[in-house]
């Protein structure tokens, strides 16, 4: 894997389902929670069953509130991006992904093979590379409407 680009992003509003859970639950067949969130909130309208979006309608996936270095749980919200958080659905929740500093990847393949190739090849690209290091605090997918998605992790 390449070097990724390094950007200063900016502060994006989310709204959208959270759950709880962990790598190691994820690997467990029946155990995982992840597909099944978006597959609910694919179901209940996707990125047009949220109100205030973006104009660019992107969907999100925020990586947040870790327990330790990924190593334990954390909390994951499948969204949207919002100008607003003057309207939430019920069984919502609205976050601030802080501005700062990324590593973004881009991703190749279709979703969600994609995606799940990109996260093993970021866990390795960190794992033997020491020019970044990863901040564990806010990380995110983000899914913007007729272009190829891309995962940016938080670096210090």
């Amino acid at each position: 894997m390449e070097t990724p680009t390094v950007e200063e992003c900016p502060e994006r509003l989310v709204v959208g389902r959270r759950i709880r859970t962990s790598n190691d639950r994820e690997m467990i067949p029946g155990e995982g929670r992840i597909g099944a969130t978006w597959e609910a909130f694919e179901e209940a309208g996707g990125v047009a069953g949220i109100p205030n979006t973006t104009d660019e309608g992107t969907g999100v996936g925020v990586y947040t509130d870790y327990d330790g270095e990924g190593t334990g749980e954390y909390a994951l919200v499948i969204g949207a991006e919002v100008t607003s958080f003057d309207a939430i659905p019920d069984d919502h929740v609205a976050i601030r992904v802080p501005a700062g500093r990324y590593a973004r990847f881009p991703v190749d393949g279709p979703v969600p093979d994609g995606i799940i190739e990109t996260w093993g090849r970021i866990w390795n690209w960190f794992e033997s590379n020491d020019e970044l290091e990863r901040a564990f605090t806010t990380d995110y997918e983000r899914y913007p409407k007729g272009k190829a998605p891309a995962i940016y992790v938080a670096v210090k």
